[in-house]
């Protein structure tokens, strides 16, 4: 499964990563690279979660940005 990730820079100059496919999950950051970093354990701590709730079928995940907004 490949998540597609939004980040866009806020007015106050903050970078925020959000995706459709993980709801309810997002980060931020200084950088848009720290932001999207930041996704990255996010979503893997959501995986996990959900994994320990009973959803066994969940497959592998790979991030795709959608690049600059």
């Amino acid at each position: 499964m490949t998540v597609l990730i939004s980040t866009s820079r806020l007015e106050d100059g903050l970078w925020v990563t959000t995706s459709d496919d993980a709801p309810g999950c997002w980060s931020d950051g200084r950088t848009k690279r720290e932001a999207e970093n930041r996704f990255c354990d996010v979503l893997r701590s959501w995986w996990q979660l959900k994994a320990e709730d009973g959803d066994d079928d969940l497959p592998p995940c790979d991030v795709t940005t959608n690049g600059d907004r």
